[in-house]
């Protein structure tokens, strides 16, 4: 598979508060990789330097062979990076059918991109509250929304933070289904989550991070079973 995604030493923070000190990892095409670690490790701000959010101040993050350190967000999104965000962020005024055209692009160059038919087939939901306005809607469908909005770009890589957080465990399952659907589709994802069963089921790496930096990488399933590894990194 060839490199995608490559973040090399990144440190990044707000103001004079450094958050990241040093954070590498990568994404190979139609590779799904899991980023890992306790509350307050650096998950998101390593999500918005990727995504130029967040100014880098050392290290380097290439993108399908283009430099994209510093680059601003909306040039960066247009390298064919979708993001799902913390909070879903719908347009609370825009029905689902409204949410989906409103940034619909094809960023990552699809032969076949993505419609609003697509969406609703990979969520029944959605079609059935196509007419709904985004703050109608329960948390579960919000973050099928998101999900499906980020789709309609036709990213070439998917970044997901905390794709299943607050969700009820059978809106949570369908998540994951879908997911692993578009896996299978080629899909290369970059997922933050806390469910290591479903993650390990999901994606080919796992990479922690502990204090902004990257303390482990390796298989997901190996993260879930090893419970010193476990504890270590994750527990609370």
């Amino acid at each position: 598979m060839s490199r995608l995604l490559d973040v090399n030493a990144i440190e990044s923070g707000y103001g004079r508060s450094r958050v990241l000190f040093g954070v590498t990892l990568h994404v190979d095409d139609g590779e799904s990789v899991a980023l890992v670690g306790r509350n307050g490790m650096g998950k998101t701000t390593t999500i918005r330097t990727i995504l130029g959010l967040c100014r880098a101040t050392a290290g380097r993050v290439t993108f399908a062979g283009d430099d994209v350190t510093h680059r601003a967000p909306y040039r960066i999104a247009r390298h064919g990076i979708g993001i799902v965000p913390e909070g879903r962020q719908v347009f609370p005024a825009l029905t689902v059918r409204e949410n989906l055209i409103a940034t619909a692009a094809n960023y990552g160059g699809a032969a076949s991109p993505w419609t609003v038919r697509d969406v609703f087939d990979l969520f029944p939901r959605l079609a059935e509250r196509a007419a709904a306005l985004g703050i109608q809607l329960s948390g579960g469908e919000q973050q099928m929304l998101a999900i499906g909005r980020a789709l309609m770009l036709n990213p070439r890589l998917m970044i997901l933070d905390e794709a299943t957080e607050g969700l009820a465990p059978i809106v949570r399952d369908e998540i994951w289904s879908v997911l692993r659907r578009l896996r299978e589709r080629g899909q290369s994802v970059l997922v933050v989550d806390k469910h290591l069963p479903a993650l390990a089921k999901l994606c080919d790496r796992a990479i922690v991070l502990e204090k902004g930096r990257t303390v482990w990488t390796g298989a997901p399933a190996v993260l879930a079973a090893d419970t010193g590894l476990h504890d270590r990194y994750l527990s609370v």
